[in-house]
């Protein structure tokens, strides 16, 4: 025992081992292993994963930025797993286009883009890549969607982005995505949405000084997971037949509420927030609503549907959980001052066997 205290453990890992280690720090870390010893030499030049953040790194821009072209040009990782880069406005376009076209050579699977302050181009046919699964931008990029040649894109996430057009043909674009995820976007006044590989979407479209109403149209026969937050657009869904789960707030529908739940009637679990029932719900009697012969998991709630923000304190709330056989749970997150919301819906969802509600008597 005595004899194995001093040992070194980890240098005694196998380079694989090691590249999988470094590839959870950030880029300059796993280049300083470099000087621990003849052995870690040259261990980060295997290592899958860029992470770049030039705010925590560089005494100045020019130095960064000839870091990042020597690690790109040393890294000889047999395959480029994730390239993730933040603060990419501070920098000359031709650099990260030039950092970009260099690990869309290699074969990069997951890129991650952070823009936080001025408005970035990217150039047409620089995301053309087979190999690329997962691609996420975060702020004022601007682009067009049908410039990019991505056949084997699963994952799609937009944050904050300039389009230049609708994503209409999605799916010739990318065929085989599964997750798109859109938060508050600009560019273009009608979003169409067309996918047959998409299974989940989410889309947060927030603005303080709201304008002229958006339209936004999703045609997404195999979704399974609809996540909309939204108080600028009105929604079309058509054909959403294999949908599961849905959480909607949503403060313009209006009339068109009344269409978009006979469209997602057949999932499992809904989740509303208050405001989308006050603003949506009030010329709807419980006769127009749809009935919902699937739901089992039924929540209204105060504040965001996918509870960042805290519930507001004009609400007074409370669980009631409703048991029944098989173990489906119908949970109900009720408000007093919209109790009869409470009640229309309850009355329009599939009956639950052997169901209890300990509140019966003083509720309804």
């Amino acid at each position: 025992m005595l004899q194995n205290e001093g040992k070194d453990r980890i240098s005694a890992l196998s380079n694989t081992l090691l590249s999988i280690i470094l590839s959870f720090m950030q880029t300059k870390e796993t280049v300083r292993t470099c000087v621990l010893s003849k052995r870690w030499k040259y261990v980060w030049t295997k290592v899958p994963v860029f992470d770049f953040a030039p705010l925590d790194y560089a005494p100045s821009k020019s130095s960064f930025i000839s870091f990042v072209y020597k690690a790109l040009a040393f890294n000889h990782a047999p395959e480029l797993k994730i390239f993730r880069l933040s603060s990419v406005d501070i920098f000359e376009d031709f650099h990260v286009q030039s950092w970009i076209w260099s690990i869309m050579r290699r074969g990069v699977v997951e890129v991650e883009l952070c823009s936080f302050g001025i408005e970035t181009k990217i150039a047409e046919g620089i995301f053309s890549s087979e190999k690329l699964r997962v691609l996420k931008l975060s702020g004022k990029f601007i682009f067009s969607v049908l410039n990019f040649k991505l056949p084997n894109l699963k994952i799609l996430h937009l944050s904050g982005v300039i389009l230049k057009d609708s994503l209409y043909d999605i799916n010739s674009v990318f065929p085989l995505l599964g997750e798109l995820v859109l938060y508050n976007w600009s560019g273009i006044k009608i979003l169409n949405i067309h996918s047959c590989s998409l299974r989940m979407l989410k889309i947060r479209n927030f603005v303080l000084h709201t304008g002229k109403v958006q339209d936004i149209v999703i045609e997404a026969p195999n979704l399974e997971y609809l996540f909309l937050s939204d108080n600028v657009s009105v929604y079309d869904i058509r054909g959403a037949r294999s949908l599961i789960e849905a959480k909607i707030n949503v403060c313009k529908q209006s009339c068109a509420m009344r269409e978009l739940l006979h469209q997602i009637s057949g999932l499992r679990s809904l989740r509303l927030s208050i405001v989308t029932i006050h603003q949506s719900f009030e010329n709807l009697y419980p006769h127009q609503l749809p009935v919902f012969h699937n739901l089992t998991n039924l929540e209204l709630a105060d504040g965001e549907v996918d509870g960042l923000l805290e519930s507001p304190p004009i609400f007074y709330t409370e669980m009631l959980i409703i048991r029944s056989q098989g173990y489906q749970i119908l949970r109900l997150l009720w408000v007093r001052r919209t109790s009869e919301y409470g009640r229309i819906f309850l009355e329009n969802c599939r009956k639950v066997e052997g169901a209890e509600d300990p509140h019966s008597s003083s509720r309804c």
